[in-house]
């Protein structure tokens, strides 16, 4: 992998992939309301019928959150909603950065509290 593009080999490449924890108890509302502060349709995907939307070079799809009710150290780990942000290949660092921040911004707008974990997490845009 270069420094300018991702997943040269075709697909997404998992080193960018960014996991939102969001405080929202419906992922269809979840994502029905980003999508309006988006500004982009949204629609349903694989088998679950999983809510999900794309945003300039990122899919998003909701997923539950697999450690809510595990008792976990951090109170963003008991949220209910898992946003599941995957970049397009081909795209380059800063697209995803920017496209993630704006996608974060979003959540947070759309009325919910967020926490992305990822690689690149200490650029995105704090509460």
């Amino acid at each position: 992998m270069d420094d300018d593009n991702m997943g040269d080999d075709g697909g997404p490449d998992l080193e960018w992939e960014c996991q939102m924890f969001v405080a929202a108890s419906s992922g269809e509302r979840l994502v029905e309301r980003l999508a309006a502060v988006l500004g982009v349709p949204h629609g349903v995907v694989g088998a679950g019928a999983q809510p999900a939307l794309t945003y300039g070079c990122v899919e998003v799809e909701w997923d539950n959150n697999g450690y809510e009710g595990t008792g976990g150290g951090d109170d963003f780990l008991d949220w209910h909603s898992l946003l599941v942000c995957q970049p397009r290949a081909g795209a380059s660092r800063d697209e995803v950065v920017a496209d993630m921040a704006t996608i974060l911004r979003g959540v947070r707008e759309a009325g919910y509290r967020a926490v992305p974990s990822c690689t690149y997490e200490e650029l995105l845009p704090l509460p």
